[in-house]
């Protein structure tokens, strides 16, 4: 069974009982090693996330090395800390006596070297597999050998990153969800060498912060990302087929998710996933892949950051809709002879549904996280899940298997077996 045993009363009575027991879950291993103290974090990258990662690490008590190139770009990012540490004063949630202690243990520094005394570096640079490898070879020169290195990819192999250490199993994954100060996931993701000590110190820090850990195994955007491009990729080939791009961002938050995700594209900025993507080979089964993201990478629309991407932003920062995005899109659907529909609404949920509950599913059967309940905590935590739906695969267990391939039966005889294959909802049972 997928859900266990245990959880079994847990379903039947109610989604704030299945949300609380799956969160005591995530956890919930066997290890033999006890985790070691953590005094001292070092952050390598000043950028947004960077930023973020140390603004949550001083507020939890710890002493905090924040590492850039140069000292603009270090000034940069310790200007947004202290934006952060006072936004968090404001709001009431600490002290005139603590934003001092913070900052006093803030230490901002442009030498690797200074790293040397911290028991946990994490880096937070650009998503590129030669830029972060680069960078391991000058902790391989700072760090002591008891020195737990993290990285916060959300997407590349940390295999690969930990051949790169002299001593591979001070790698562990721990990926933060943006902003860090404010989400409360973190996937923690071994490698293949990583120690039990090293895991449960990353689990301990992590809890330290506040926030809840799930251990996920490396794959390619790990769990939640790589739910979130099968998610993507639907609402991508909708717009395709014929929805506009509010239509679908209405649908997804008038059921009840925080943001539509073309909205969360437009924020998280639209070439970050269009180059993890182009990273590896696209599928030759599916022409229409993503174009609607490319066409506005291509096109010079990145999102937020340059005022225009799915929508177009005012001067005051506020999205509007775009007859430049539709366009370019409709125009793409015309040249790959893509059929047009309309849309209604429930059919736009339903299918995305879909797309996170048989990917969820593959997760499962692929060993990538320990049990489905897991994926519900990612999605609950890190992407805005309407919490009284309880989670994708909680959804699908209400829905029932009967329901369940009905719809896959559809999409099936739709786009084929290629994009939908079969899946076993017997196990959701």
């Amino acid at each position: 069974m997928i859900f266990p045993d245990d959880s079994k009363s847990v379903l039947q009575q109610g989604v704030q009982d299945y949300v609380a027991w799956a969160e005591d879950k995530t956890v919930d291993i066997s290890l033999t090693e006890k985790s070691v103290p953590v005094v001292s974090v070092g952050i390598v990258g000043a950028g947004n996330m960077g930023s973020s990662i140390a603004a949550i690490f001083l507020m939890s008590g710890f002493s905090v090395f924040l590492v850039e190139q140069n000292q603009l770009l270090l000034e940069k990012g310790v200007t947004r800390i202290h934006s952060i540490l006072r936004s968090a004063l404001l709001r009431g949630r600490i002290s005139e006596g603590e934003l001092t202690e913070y900052q006093l243990s803030l230490h901002s520094v442009t030498d690797y070297l200074e790293l040397s005394s911290c028991e946990l570096i994490i880096e937070a640079i650009f998503e590129d597999i030669d830029v972060k490898i680069a960078l391991f070879n000058e902790l391989n020169r700072v760090c002591n050998e008891h020195c737990i290195i993290a990285t916060n990819t959300s997407y590349l192999d940390i295999n690969v990153m930990a051949e790169v250490l002299s001593l591979p199993q001070q790698l562990i994954g721990m990926h933060f969800f943006n902003p860090a100060h404010i989400m409360k996931l973190v996937e923690v993701i071994p490698t293949e060498s990583t120690t039990e000590t090293i895991l449960a110190t990353a689990i301990s820090v992590v809890r330290r912060l506040n926030k809840t850990p799930v251990i996920v195994n490396s794959c390619f955007g790990f769990a939640g990302n790589r739910m979130y491009t099968r998610y993507g990729r639907e609402i991508q080939q909708m717009l395709l087929e014929g929805a506009s791009i509010e239509q679908l961002d209405i649908a997804m938050t008038d059921w009840g998710m925080a943001m539509g995700p073309l909205a969360v594209q437009d924020l998280s900025g639209i070439d970050v996933g269009y180059k993890a993507r182009n990273s590896r080979p696209l599928p030759r089964h599916d022409p229409g892949y993503f174009r609607a993201a490319a066409l506005m990478v291509e096109n010079g629309r990145l999102g937020r950051k340059n005022g225009k991407g799915f929508y177009d932003y005012n001067l005051k920062g506020k999205p509007v809709p775009s007859p430049e995005a539709e366009r370019l899109i409709h125009d793409e659907a015309l040249a790959l002879e893509i059929p047009q529909k309309i849309f209604s609404s429930p059919e736009i949920v339903e299918r995305a549904l879909m797309a996170l509950i048989t990917e969820g599913l593959n997760l499962y059967q692929e060993g990538i996280v320990q049990r489905i309940s897991d994926i519900d905590v990612i999605w609950l935590k890190g992407y805005g899940f309407p919490v009284d739906k309880g989670g994708p695969m909680y959804l699908a267990s209400q829905m029932g298997e009967k329901k369940l391939i009905s719809l896959l039966n559809q999409l099936q005889y739709q786009a084929g077996e290629n994009i939908w294959p079969y899946q076993d909802f017997n196990i959701l049972a």
